[in-house]
């Protein structure tokens, strides 16, 4: 069944008006993760501890660490402006589960929309735009994936072309929205555009790759270490 990509939501605030706590309150993946489980398993308890908590201090997130790097990931994103909601997130199978975000916030009668990511905008190419109503889901989409350039990503950590389709779908570990429920179909359709761009463009067979590997070719990163940056 094909995408809609004409929705448009309604209103992004509906909730953030109504004093309603959602999960995007949480910006570490993991923990955002195990607050929805213990809602869906019906935990409240549970669900309200993480919700207490939403930002870890310095020394929470030293000891979520050293338990394993990829519980830092979302962990060092930029917090919300006042007024501000998330739309939009992708994690990606990076070391630290690297995370990029789009924010939204209401001025002078049009929406403001930011792209956020954990190393200072390092990983991103346009942070911003402005519209007069919420944005319809190829929009949106058009708007997230060229801010984070994800063929960028997806060139970096598998190649051109990549050498197992199922690997590069499965480096996005989440891509998730709480306005756009076709949001993960969407990124990995992008996926499937990418990989078949790349399968048409690459060399024939007896053809010689005249551009050599790159430095960050097949296996290498796209992302810098927290330890650099964070």
């Amino acid at each position: 069944m094909p995408l809609n990509l004409a929705y448009r939501p309604a209103d992004y605030f509906t909730f953030f008006d109504r004093g309603i706590a959602l999960a995007d309150q949480i910006p570490g993946a993991l923990r955002r993760s195990a607050y929805e489980q213990a809602l869906a398993a019906g935990d409240q308890e549970t669900a309200e501890q993480i919700l207490q908590n939403p930002a870890l201090s310095v020394a929470q997130r030293s000891a979520m660490a050293s338990i394993h790097p990829m519980c830092m990931g979302g962990e060092y994103l930029p917090p919300k402006r006042v007024g501000e909601v998330e739309i939009a997130r992708i994690v990606m199978r990076s070391t630290m589960y690297d995370t990029v975000c789009l924010y939204v916030r209401r001025s002078g009668g049009r929406l403001h929309y930011r792209m956020v990511d954990e190393f200072e905008g390092s990983m991103l190419d346009r942070i911003s735009r402005t519209s007069s109503k919420p944005l319809t889901l190829k929009e949106l989409a058009d708007f997230f994936l060229l801010a984070w350039p994800m063929s960028e990503a997806l060139e970096a950590n598998f190649g051109c072309p990549a050498s197992d389709d199922d690997e590069a779908h499965g480096f996005i570990v989440e891509a998730k929205s709480n306005f756009y429920a076709e949001f993960a179909d969407i990124v990995h359709e992008r996926i499937d555009c990418w990989l078949d761009d790349n399968r048409d463009d690459s060399p024939s067979e007896g053809e010689e790759d005249e551009g050599g590997d790159s430095e960050d070719g097949p296996g290498g990163s796209a992302f810098r270490s927290t330890g650099d940056l964070r």
